[in-house]
């Protein structure tokens, strides 16, 4: 075998991928963060992508429970309850307010441990206003109750990762009723 080949094969081995990885992670999404953050997202996103990357959010959440439960703590519980403290009882009229999700879920995804869950949460929270803003979510569903965050809390204070990721994805479930049906008269419209 060639050196060249040799080389390669060493340059290129998971464990020097993942360092390459984890060391541009951090200058891209700071890079990632300043676009997204300065309303370029409609230059550099269409609507279809914006929509595909709301709905992976909407699966994140629900499926991040395990991660939550296992590495919550009682301050990380105590946190959510000085976070939700400030909150409305009730938000029904309100599809999306960016500072309660921030706070909310930012602290969520904290908790995960994953700091690349974390960073992509950051990078796309303005992509998420920017799908609320320009309408995307209008469609009319029958709206359903969700669980709040308050809810929220409780489960991860005496609940399970079943339960809680069920309360969480009550809590999104009118994301996924208008997502749902646009998606149902895109469909029929055909």
């Amino acid at each position: 075998m060639s050196t060249f080949s040799n080389q390669s094969r060493h340059l290129w081995s998971p464990v020097s991928m993942y360092l390459f990885a984890s060391e541009i992670r951090v200058p891209i999404f700071t890079h990632l963060s300043a676009i997204m953050g300065k309303s370029l997202i409609p230059r550099i996103l269409d609507n279809k992508t914006l929509m595909d990357v709301f709905e992976m959010r909407l699966a994140l959440e629900v499926g991040m429970a395990d991660f939550i439960f296992a590495r919550k703590t009682n301050r990380d519980i105590r946190e959510l309850e000085e976070i939700v403290e400030i909150e409305p009882d009730h938000s029904d009229d309100i599809l999306f307010d960016v500072d309660h999700e921030i706070r909310f879920h930012g602290k969520l995804y904290r908790m995960t441990g994953n700091d690349f869950q974390e960073d992509f949460q950051n990078l796309l929270l303005p992509a998420f206003q920017h799908v609320y803003n320009i309408g995307l979510l209008e469609i009319k569903g029958k709206r359903k109750k969700y669980t709040s965050h308050k809810e929220l809390v409780a489960l991860l204070r005496k609940g399970t990762p079943d339960k809680f990721r069920e309360g969480m994805r009550r809590h999104l479930e009118n994301h996924f009723v208008r997502i749902l049906a646009k998606h149902q008269n895109h469909s029929e419209s055909r």
